[in-house]
Parts: C-alpha cells; sequence; structure tokens
C-alpha cells in the first residue's frame, strides 16, 4: 500500500488492545515470518503513527509533527527495543525522566 501511495496511519487500537505506541511500532516493523511484505522500516513506522495518522484525521497542520510552536506530547525511547523509556513530554514539559 505504501508504495502505491497510500497514507499509512498507526494506532494501538485501544481498547480492543493495550493503548501501548511501543507494541503498535515494534509489530508494524518485526512482522512474522508469514507476512514479511507488511513490515514497515522504523521511519515508516514512526511516520504512519505520527503525521500519517495526523493526516488521516485531518489534523495534520496543527499534530503529527515536531516543530516550534505545535503541541509536543512525545516519548524519547533508549533502544530500539522500544521497551525502555527515558521521558515523556506532554505540552512542551517533562512529565517523566527516568
Amino acid at each position: 500500500m505504501k508504495d502505491a501511495g497510500v497514507v499509512l496511519g498507526l494506532s494501538s487500537d485501544a481498547p480492543i488492545e493495550q493503548l501501548n505506541s511501543n507494541a503498535c511500532l515494534k509489530s508494524a516493523i518485526a512482522r512474522d515470518a508469514s507476512w514479511p511484505d507488511e513490515s514497515l522500516t522504523l521511519d515508516d513506522a514512526i511516520n504512519a503513527y505520527t503525521i500519517g495518522s495526523a493526516w488521516l484525521s485531518g489534523h495534520a497542520s496543527q499534530l503529527g509533527h515536531l516543530e516550534i510552536g505545535a503541541p509536543a506530547d512525545f516519548v524519547v525511547i533508549n533502544d530500539r527495543d522500544f521497551g525502555k523509556v527515558a521521558r515523556v513530554i506532554l505540552a512542551g514539559t517533562t512529565a517523566f525522566e527516568a
């Protein structure tokens, strides 16, 4: 779909699944061997989770990107295993730091 130009969006699918963006990203880049053609690169998965989802919901001008003056809710992770959160920023302010 990406190769065809379709804008991709990702979400946790809560409340059906856990509200866990790390699990969603990990699943998107490490698909089961049954679906190797459906795997995304880490950059593609992050773009789908951020600007892709904002665009699909009609909010791309306000959400889904980091720039001066934009709302800043994001998580900084320590490793590519998506298991260790280093910092959480909410509304531009550090809400958690490991």
